[in-house]
């Protein structure tokens, strides 16, 4: 899904905690212009925005209560974890 989102300039990618080194976050967060993803390159106009202060895993509550507020039209949740995911994203439908 980050294919559809990355090439619209009204979207945010919003990168808490660490952008582990050699994955695309880290790509973004450091200002690539495209991304290789399923074989294609996408463009990346949309706003790139690191918070590296947070902690996706021990802030999650904090983070879930952002996203209750005012929130996007569609929120996508990405780890490397499964099981930090899988908690988030239970929070955040609660």
């Amino acid at each position: 899904m980050a294919g559809p989102g990355l090439p619209d300039p009204h979207n945010a990618v919003v990168a808490v905690g660490l952008a582990a080194q050699d994955t695309r976050v880290r790509d973004l967060v450091e200002g690539a212009k495209a991304l290789k993803m399923f074989g294609e390159y996408v463009p990346v106009p949309a706003a790139i925005v690191d918070v590296p202060h947070f902690s996706a895993h021990a802030d999650a509550t904090q983070i879930i209560d952002w996203l209750r507020g005012p929130a996007p039209e569609a929120t996508y949740l990405v780890s490397g974890s499964r099981g930090a995911l899988g908690r988030s994203a239970a929070c955040s439908a609660a």
